[in-house]
């Protein structure tokens, strides 16, 4: 059989690109909600407390909203960041293969519950949860051959030209540059 083949190159290239053109076609076609899910799903808490470092932040807001979402039912980690301008961040990682809606629904009736031990000024401000993603759907990298643009000019332009355009109604263009 590979006899056949090699003695017609023209045949083979032929079959090669008509069975690539069908498997170009067949990607393009199937929808992305049958694409398997890569990265658990994220479900992201987030608040600011005007006026307060980030040891106050851990002892006020930290300990209480993480001590209510701890033991959160499909969780599987979770990591909080503070700073010293009043904002604080939780990121829950929940196992693979469960209901991204249904975490983020439980995170949010977990965070009502905290909501009440919460400084007033928290309260005022309001708690957020939303779902998140940690997964990247496209990196790239700009660069200038004859290192006529710098690294400024590059990102400047990504940010117009790349990352801001979109072909697609309502859904926006995610590009990550590296290297530039």
């Amino acid at each position: 059989m590979s006899r056949f083949f090699i003695h017609r190159p023209i045949f083979a290239i032929v079959i090669a690109l008509g069975i690539t053109l069908l498997g170009l076609i067949s990607a393009v076609q199937l929808p992305i909600a049958q694409y398997p899910q890569i990265s658990p799903p994220t479900v992201s808490v987030s608040t600011s407390y005007t006026g307060a470092n980030a040891s106050v932040i851990n002892q006020t807001i930290a300990q209480v909203i993480e001590g209510q979402v701890n033991g959160t039912q499909g969780m599987d980690y979770m990591s909080s960041n503070s700073d010293d301008t009043g904002s604080y961040r939780l990121q829950v990682v929940f196992d693979l293969g469960i209901d991204s809606d249904m975490d983020a629904v439980k995170v949010q009736n977990n965070v009502a519950v905290a909501n009440a031990s919460l400084p007033s000024d928290v309260q005022q401000n309001g708690v957020t949860t939303k779902k998140a993603s940690s997964a990247m759907a496209l990196t790239g990298t700009l660069y200038s051959p004859q290192g006529t643009f710098d690294r400024t000019f590059l990102k400047n332009y990504a940010d117009i030209y790349i990352t801001q355009t979109s072909h697609i109604p309502n859904k926006p263009a995610i590009m990550h540059s590296k290297g530039m």
